[in-house]
């Protein structure tokens, strides 16, 4: 959608799947998306973590050679590179897709990861890992080594890290007080 003209133009278009989980670019050059077949009585639904070109429409399928459908995915500061999780053997491990060449690696299959924050500039990882040993907890994980072990986090330490957060208190249309936090960015504006 054009925001300034309300112009819609269909980006992509499949009658046997759906496309979800959307996400800009960095650049606002192209979009992620999972792509999910339709299932029927005889068949599974299965999903494809692509990319689309805004220009062009043109779809890139990263993820059905590997077999590994997409749970979730976000890109990297640098739009050169996605993140994903997919179930794997009853656990919910955390990918990288390098775009130049397509290449996938597993940086961890530490329990089921979740909810992944994408590196910004300490270059890694913030998740949920759920583990039958532990409660859920927020763990780091390094964006550029393979298999490794997620690190636990104290609450908060992700946040603080990589941003500043500011806290106060704004009336509800009916008045009533609502505490927020606001968690942004080292060297934003005002």
């Amino acid at each position: 959608v054009d925001v300034t003209t309300g112009r819609r133009r269909v980006l992509a278009t499949e009658p046997e799947a759906d496309f979800e989980d959307v996400h800009a670019s960095p650049d606002g050059m192209s979009v992620s998306c999972v792509q999910v077949e339709h299932g029927t009585p005889r068949t599974i639904s299965y999903g494809t973590l692509c990319t689309i070109e805004i220009a062009t429409g043109k779809v890139r399928e990263l993820t059905r050679e590997a077999d590994i459908p997409p749970t979730e995915h976000a890109w990297g500061a640098d739009g050169k590179t996605l993140y994903f999780t997919a179930d794997q053997a009853g656990r919910a491990p955390v990918f990288r897709v390098d775009l130049s060449d397509g290449r996938i690696t597993r940086l961890s299959a530490d329990g089921h990861l979740s909810d992944i924050c994408a590196p910004g500039g300490d270059g890694d990882l913030y998740l949920l890992r759920s583990r039958l040993q532990s409660p859920p907890e927020i763990v780091r994980v390094r964006a550029d080594l393979e298999d490794q072990e997620a690190r636990p986090m104290r609450a908060g330490e992700a946040a603080i890290s990589r941003a500043r957060v500011e806290e106060g208190i704004a009336p509800a249309d009916d008045g009533v007080p609502i505490r927020y936090w606001l968690v942004l960015p080292h060297g934003a504006s005002a």
